[in-house]
């Protein structure tokens, strides 16, 4: 908060606005943010505890210590699912987003079946497409692209790792359908990590912007319709951590019940001539309406903000709205 020059004896000292109840006051050290009222202090510690216990890797500390003494005192071997809290996480979720400028600006625009040579262009520029993944796990995306209406280019990407964040409010030359330009980041957006204050059983709806894909067996099998055991599936396997969390969310714990569906199948071919490698992406587009435990809510409100729902999030599939209905 900002200071204003008070006198305190012959000397002119800073004095700062109390963060609880607003009055001035002069500390006695620089970091001091609050007054010496006992309610401003008591909310202080509050504050603080409120703080502490936000990190991570204390919360499941904690729960650890509760499943412990509930077998040990109540005979709990095994928890109820929809009785789950959401995962432990912090402030924030990983990286960020910004917009993407592209001078001198491509003579058509970057639709979605055409949005290969975009993704082509941030590979090259980081020189790297994905990060390796824990044995067994494959590989995860580094960076997705996510459809930016009010923007020049009609894109934007959000970086999961900070060294693509680092890429944020720089100018770097690259290539796009094959003519050189410059490629401009926009300032970098910190994305807040979902709050799902309550436990319980709640009914949500998801609306995919784009298709979701969700493939298994080596994308040999596709789901293209947003069934239970396909969006929990969707919801594990590596995207916990890909969401900033220390440890992914077992797939025990995770509860989809799917309400009502009105999706339909759309199928986007990854230029005119899609090629061998990249072929067509199937995915479903539309609305579903679940009923969910706290942690697949929190996942999904993870997928809407930052890392999209499904595979091929790279090239913009996933892209999902999630609402409480």
């Amino acid at each position: 908060m900002g200071g204003v020059a008070t006198i305190v004896g012959p000397e002119v000292a800073s004095a700062t606005v109390c963060r609880f109840c607003g009055a001035p006051f002069v500390g006695i050290y620089r970091a001091q943010y609050t007054c010496a009222q006992e309610a401003c202090v008591a909310e202080r510690v509050r504050a603080y505890e409120r703080e502490r216990m936000r990190d991570p890797s204390r919360v499941l500390a904690s729960r650890a210590r509760s499943r412990e003494w509930a077998r040990e005192h109540r005979g709990c071997h095994r928890s109820e699912p929809w009785l789950l809290g959401q995962p432990a996480h912090g402030s924030h979720l990983p990286g960020g987003g910004c917009e993407i400028f592209v001078a001198p600006a491509p003579k058509w625009p970057v639709e979605h079946r055409n949005v290969r040579a975009l993704h082509g262009a941030i590979t090259a520029l980081l020189d790297h497409g994905h990060d390796e993944g824990e044995p067994g796990r494959g590989r995860w995306p580094e960076w997705a692209l996510i459809p930016w209406p009010r923007g020049t280019l009609g894109w934007g990407v959000y970086w999961r790792t900070e060294a693509g964040a680092a890429l944020a409010c720089t100018t770097r030359d690259g290539r796009l359908y094959d003519r050189a330009c410059a490629f401009r980041f926009g300032p970098l957006v910190r994305v807040k990590a979902p709050e799902i204050a309550t436990r319980g059983r709640r009914r949500i709806a998801i609306d995919a912007v784009t298709p979701v894909s969700i493939q298994s067996a080596d994308r040999t099998i596709e789901r293209t319709s947003p069934d239970a055991t396909s969006l929990i599936s969707a919801l594990s396997h590596g995207f916990g951590r890909r969401c900033g969390l220390l440890e992914d969310v077992p797939t025990s714990d995770l509860r989809i019940e799917v309400v009502s569906d009105e999706t339909r199948i759309e199928t986007v071919k990854l230029g005119a001539y899609a090629s061998a490698k990249y072929g067509h992406v199937r995915g479903w587009v539309g609305r579903v309406v679940v009923e969910c435990n706290a942690p697949a809510h929190w996942l999904l409100e993870c997928a809407a903000r930052c890392v999209g729902l499904g595979g091929r999030t790279a090239f913009g599939f996933g892209r999902v709205r999630v609402a409480p209905c």
